[in-house]
């Protein structure tokens, strides 16, 4: 796991830095696995921290993070464990980032 936070880091780039081009590409090769695998797996404790992580670097990300987690919410083709996977990892994500403005 510190290694996979190392490498983002090392994507992000320098601390200010406001383009991450590297780490947003990440990022979006990244989402697959998240909605394919991690999103679906229950009981994990650790490993959803490297999306939140990523969503703490770059604003962009944690707002197309944000989105897709509400999309699949208000989504009613989405089946109802789903919606409610989507429910806990937002408030999970929302309680513990600091980072995200509210409005």
């Amino acid at each position: 796991m510190t290694l996979v936070f190392e490498y983002i880091d090392e994507l992000a780039g320098p601390s200010g830095d406001t383009n991450h081009t590297h780490l947003q590409t990440f990022y979006q090769e990244s989402i697959p696995a998240f909605e394919g695998v991690i999103f679906k797996t229950h009981g994990l404790t650790h490993v959803q921290f490297i999306w939140f992580y990523m969503a703490s670097l770059s604003g962009m990300i944690a707002e197309d993070f944000q989105r897709r987690l509400c999309l699949k919410i208000l989504n009613p083709n989405v089946p109802a464990i789903f919606r409610q996977y989507s429910v806990c990892y937002v408030s999970s994500y929302m309680a513990r980032a600091k980072f995200v403005p509210i409005r």
